[in-house]
């Protein structure tokens, strides 16, 4: 048994930035990439561009994705959070078998 978790990652910064030197911080796919790699070690993810709506408002974001045989700890999102100044990170995760052939 595996487990998918994809997690949905604004380019903007968050209100939790406001009166912050990262207020109106935008951040890149490769900020995010280091990011998720500074906090976690998968041998393999994808990480690709999308385009997200949130309270009416249109947004760059990106998402994650990654197969694991392991339930992740939230503490893992709590720090990608904070490192891209977050107010929230939506992630999704699926029991699901997976081969490689």
């Amino acid at each position: 048994m595996m487990y998918k978790y994809r997690f949905y990652i604004g380019s903007i910064a968050g209100d939790v930035a406001k009166g912050t030197e990262n207020e109106s911080r935008v951040f890149t796919k490769e900020e995010v990439k280091q990011a998720v790699e500074e906090h976690a070690s998968f041998e393999g993810y994808t990480l690709f561009d999308g385009l997200g709506y949130w309270e009416g408002a249109e947004e760059a974001s990106y998402v994650f994705e990654v197969l694991t045989q392991y339930q992740m700890h939230t503490a893992f999102i709590r720090l990608l959070k904070a490192e891209l100044c977050q107010d929230s990170i939506l992630y999704t995760v699926e029991k699901i078998e997976a081969f490689f052939a």
